[in-house]
């Protein structure tokens, strides 16, 4: 990864990041300031939208205010609560079976550390490394599928997997930008038809010695987005 013009393009990237909305789950862990309610919120917005995300917690929260609540929650209730999210059965029992495994295994407290967060029933690496870094305001790479594809068409990394992505990042990116630094925000940003990046700055950047580097910047007419800008 070449690091000299990274500085720069983090700015920009981050001060198009405050153009929009906070996405939900980052709402809710600066509302709750519980790492809880952040594992939580992160179950429930996978493959979902965010307004939907948002809109389930409330309900979900309103009837489980903490762990030891939740848990004792029939999952009907827990569905009837969530739903419309995507998978809302699936999800009803994932959160049941991690409220109640948290209650036996981890004495109720949420735990701060990543394997023992992906021990716990539909914890992927992404949802493990929110909860750290919303939740307990540790360090952590949260890479999705956006993350991963932009982070190599920025020539970060060159990998095949969104695990790989974590890793190289892990590797190579200073610290000071795992925090928040290459997390795509939520959805509008990333579908965004009216991108308005300083597109003659991030063009005289150069990063690594990704082979498809050179097919990263286009734009049509002005409207692109997030992914189509970078060629993805």
């Amino acid at each position: 990864m070449d690091l000299r013009n990274l500085n720069a393009m983090i700015k920009i990237l981050r001060d198009y990041y405050r153009t929009f909305r906070k996405p939900s789950v980052t709402q809710i862990s600066q509302r709750f300031k519980d790492p809880f309610h952040v594992l939580i919120s992160c179950v429930l917005s996978q493959r979902t939208k965010d307004q939907t995300t948002a809109e389930a917690s409330q309900r979900l929260f309103s009837l489980a205010p903490s762990l030891m609540r939740l848990a004792q929650l029939p999952v009907k209730k827990i569905e009837r609560a969530i739903y419309p999210v995507g998978f809302y059965r699936t999800k009803a029992k994932t959160i049941k079976l991690a409220a109640n495994d948290i209650m036996m295994r981890f004495q109720g407290i949420v735990p701060d550390d990543l394997d023992c967060l992906l021990s716990l029933k539909g914890v992927g690496r992404k949802t493990a490394n929110l909860v750290l870094t919303l939740g307990f305001n540790k360090l952590g790479i949260c890479v999705d599928t956006h993350v991963h594809r932009i982070s190599n068409r920025f020539g970060f990394v060159v990998t095949k997997t969104p695990h790989d992505t974590e890793m190289a990042l892990r590797k190579t990116l200073p610290k000071k930008f795992w925090i928040g630094g290459l997390q795509t925000g939520n959805r509008d940003m990333v579908l965004d038809k009216n991108l308005k990046i300083n597109l003659a700055k991030l063009k005289d950047l150069r990063y690594g010695e990704n082979p498809h580097q050179a097919s990263a910047f286009y734009v049509e007419d002005g409207n692109s987005g997030f992914e189509q800008l970078w060629g993805i």
